[in-house]
């Protein structure tokens, strides 16, 4: 389910391989990190993809490398890994 992304600010943006536009990685005011796609189209609008916690990836990248079956074949687990490095990343580098 989508939601627009209330007060977001982009910390990454990579070009999508397959058509125009670019996939983000968003911080909120309150911490939350969203995922989404940037189309041509919808360039003002940013519809959240996957929406979770800089906690939450830590806990999910954790529980992979524990061996959790579940964990590791979720659906979005290694984008919601990515996401969040490529976050922490860019933090990091304004000194966050």
């Amino acid at each position: 389910m989508s939601s627009v992304i209330p007060d977001a600010r982009v910390l990454v943006a990579v070009d999508l391989l397959t058509g125009a536009g670019q996939r983000i990685v968003a911080i909120d005011e309150a911490d939350g990190l969203h995922l989404a796609a940037l189309r041509p189209t919808s360039a003002t609008v940013l519809q959240s993809e996957q929406s979770f916690t800089r906690e939450g990836a830590l806990r999910l990248a954790q529980m992979v490398l524990a061996g959790h079956e579940h964990a590791m074949t979720a659906p979005h687990t290694l984008r919601t890994i990515a996401a969040a490095l490529a976050a922490e990343h860019a933090l990091a580098a304004e000194g966050a």
